[in-house]
């Protein structure tokens, strides 16, 4: 077969017809506009942030809301300008990023961190004045912390006033002394400074220099303190026993549990309830 034979190939330029040609070409037109038209706003808004005075100064940022702007972590804004905090030798930016702290074992003087000296028996105290306090059974004094002297039968305290020690229970404090407490049968040694030094258990009443039993007599119980006795309901307390309320026709116990009321529609009339028409 000769080449003049030979099917001629399909010429792609003929499939595209003239509308797609010119749809294509303002297509690609339009897309190189938009890409100058970007590069010069660019360079333009650029230029103009930083030629007017409202612009965001360096270490800023927009604010979220509004148009204004705030300086970054570590700055204060001074003058329309973001500075530096200066932050000194052992101390730290805080939460907010506004000011400093001494870290710990440092307290502030004049815009410095100084080290807090710690005497012996004493440690790092967050709500000390002085940033430190004494061990248990130690006295600040000035600068150092001072033993302090526990008589026998006694422990030291965490107070920073009075003695700085208290008696051990059982014992009573007297010109500066521990003394033992005589505790009577059926009660216990108390902590407590004043009073006796011994409460009664539950169950007994404090005569003198002794506890007495709360004699509870049937259908009464203990009270909450334990000292006394009261009846249960639908009883009364006479003298040293509970007698059983007597309720009448048309009549319930009353809130107190320890007397009676006339039911709804009743009035009482001496010792029973009859109808309201009636009275």
């Amino acid at each position: 077969m000769y080449p003049t034979d030979m099917p001629s190939q399909p010429d792609c330029r003929r499939r595209i017809g003239p509308f797609a040609r010119r749809w294509m070409g303002r297509t690609l037109l339009a897309l190189q506009s938009a890409a100058l038209a970007a590069a010069l706003g660019a360079t333009t808004g650029a230029a103009m942030a930083a030629e007017q005075p409202g612009g965001i100064p360096p270490n800023a940022h927009p604010t979220p809301f509004g148009s204004g702007w705030d300086c970054d972590r570590g700055y204060l804004e001074e003058g329309g300008s973001c500075v530096a905090i200066k932050v000194p030798e052992n101390a730290y930016l805080d939460a907010s990023g506004r000011n400093w702290n001494c870290k710990r074992g440092f307290r502030e003087v004049r815009n410095t961190c100084i080290e807090i000296k710690v005497p012996a028996h004493g440690y790092l105290s967050d709500i000390s004045l002085d940033g430190w306090e004494c061990e248990r059974g130690y006295r600040k004094t000035r600068d150092d912390c001072v033993a302090i002297d526990v008589p026998k039968n006694a422990h030291a305290t965490y107070a920073t006033y009075g003695p700085g020690w208290e008696c051990n229970p059982g014992y009573r404090q007297s010109n500066g002394a521990c003394w033992k407490i005589v505790v009577p049968d059926n009660a216990y040694p108390l902590y407590g400074a004043y009073g006796p030094g011994w409460e009664c258990k539950r169950g007994y009443l404090a005569r003198g220099d002794a506890c007495v039993k709360v004699n509870v007599p049937p259908h009464g119980y203990l009270t909450w303190s334990g000292d006394d006795w009261k009846c249960e309901r639908g009883y009364r307390r006479e003298k040293s026993s509970c007698v059983k309320v007597e309720v009448p026709e048309n009549a319930h116990i009353d809130y107190s549990g320890h007397g009676w009321e006339c039911n709804r529609g009743y009035g009482q009339v001496g010792d029973r309830c009859t109808l309201l028409s009636e009275s």
